[in-house]
């Protein structure tokens, strides 16, 4: 499983024979109310990650840390939810791997552009382009590539 960790990424399950996409799900999400930042919904997440956990050895999640210019509380807010991708998998037995973004994108040849992420996605799966169409799909995108760097790791 590759995941793209924060509000607008994604979670892709990949079949570690074929590299073929199994399931590709948005990260859900409480929305944003007039109380409410939007956030993780964590009982979602745990659901659907436990739904897949009899088929997943192994995640490879992007290695995140504070960015410059991003406020205190983003910078919490993302890491707690970080944290609890981490927690969730190893709850499951998953051997989780991080990747920082620089690394795993310079292994496919990619810049920091999220369309290039979405071009690629869409080249490598063409079967499953229309699930990149969006700009908003880049963390799909991502999180599939996130997944199809590690098995690339994991065969080289």
């Amino acid at each position: 499983m590759g995941i793209d960790p924060g509000l607008s990424g994604a979670l892709a399950w990949l079949d570690m024979d074929t590299g073929s996409i199994v399931q590709l799900s948005d990260m859900p999400i409480v929305p944003k109310t007039s109380k409410k930042k939007a956030h993780i919904n964590i009982k979602e997440l745990a659901d659907l990650i436990a739904g897949e956990s009899l088929y997943t050895d192994a995640v490879v999640i992007e290695y995140v840390s504070a960015a410059p210019k991003q406020g205190l509380a983003s910078t919490f807010k993302f890491g707690f939810g970080t944290g609890v991708l981490h927690g969730i998998c190893t709850a499951h037995n998953m051997l989780i791997s991080t990747v920082p973004p620089a690394v795993w994108k310079m292994g496919l040849g990619l810049s920091r552009s999220k369309d290039e992420s979405r071009a690629l996605a869409s080249k490598i799966w063409p079967e499953k382009a229309q699930l990149f169409e969006r700009k908003k799909d880049d963390g799909r995108a991502e999180a599939a590539l996130i997944g199809h760097y590690g098995l690339r790791s994991i065969t080289d």
